[in-house]
C-alpha cells in the first residue's frame, strides 16, 4: 500500500477505489458463507486505507445485498 499510495501522489485528485472483485466470493462460497466473507473483506480493505473526509463513502460493499 505504501508504494501504491507514493504513485499516486504524482496524481493529484485521481482516486481509486479498492475493492474485492475477482474472483467473486460467490465463486468459492455458497450463499451461507459468501456474505461474511465478503464483510470480512470490505473490513480489511477498509482497514488499509488512508483516511480522508469521503473515504467511508467511496467504499462499496461487496456482496453484502444477501446478508
Amino acid at each position: 500500500m505504501d508504494a501504491r499510495n507514493e504513485v499516486l501522489k504524482a496524481f493529484p485528485g485521481y482516486k481509486q477505489i479498492p475493492n474485492i472483485v475477482s474472483p467473486p466470493v460467490e465463486t468459492f462460497a455458497g450463499p451461507d458463507k459468501s456474505p461474511r466473507l465478503a464483510a470480512i473483506g470490505n473490513d480489511e480493505i477498509k482497514k488499509s486505507l488512508r483516511p480522508t473526509p469521503n473515504f467511508t463513502k467511496a467504499l462499496l460493499p461487496a456482496s453484502r445485498s444477501t446478508m
